[in-house]
């Protein structure tokens, strides 16, 4: 399901995703926009934390040292998207 998602968010634009939900109420709307548009920038992020930890001589299997940084970066865009909305208005 996941890789479904990702496959529709990489392949169609913001507007068009927009559209689909056309049906739902505006802030929902606008909620699943977000989220949608910002699954390939985590995907990013995630490779980002994986190859500057390569890079400081960090080799493991486990998944937890990708993790925490990846949702310590997420939080941290989701507070400024939160910051930005409320400073314009919405």
């Amino acid at each position: 399901l996941s890789l479904l998602v990702f496959l529709y968010t990489a392949t169609t634009s913001i507007n068009q995703i927009s559209q689909a939900f056309n049906f739902l109420p505006k802030t929902f709307n606008f909620m699943l926009t977000i989220t949608f548009s910002l699954i390939p920038v985590i995907f990013q992020e995630a490779k980002t934390i994986i190859l500057l930890q390569k890079c400081r001589g960090y080799h493991s299997l486990n998944p937890l040292p990708v993790i925490i940084p990846l949702l310590h970066r997420t939080l941290k865009r989701s507070e400024q998207i939160a910051l930005t909305m409320a400073s314009r208005g919405y």
